[in-house]
């Protein structure tokens, strides 16, 4: 699994060796910070975010992403909120693509 955010595009332009004709996969996150505890409370997701300074972390189960969890979507559920909400109940779950599917891609994005 790979991600690529804002971050990684900021540091890909900065470059000296960076190509628009690139595919994008080569600035993605190789290794992305993932959680496989759905039922972490949000607060606790913040702390793991605040601490790695990231805005995404991967939601997986049994090794397969299920979702991600956007910064964003912590910070429109509000401090008290926060506290309360279990992960299951917050993150942006990943229906676009199935794991052949983005191995594929990834794939034609190396190639």
């Amino acid at each position: 699994m790979r991600f690529l955010s804002d971050g990684d595009l900021r540091r890909a332009l900065m470059r000296e060796d960076f190509d628009l004709n690139d595919a994008a996969i080569k600035y993605a996150t190789l290794k992305p910070k993932e959680l496989n505890d759905k039922e972490m409370l949000a607060i606790d997701a913040l702390a793991l975010i605040e601490r790695y300074k990231i805005q995404l972390l991967a939601v997986v189960e049994n090794g397969v992403p299920v979702g991600v969890l956007h910064i964003h979507d912590l910070a429109n559920l509000g401090t008290i909120k926060c506290k309360k909400s279990r992960l299951n109940k917050v993150i942006s779950h990943n229906t676009s693509y199935s794991r052949r599917e983005a191995d594929e891609l990834i794939k034609q994005g190396q190639s």
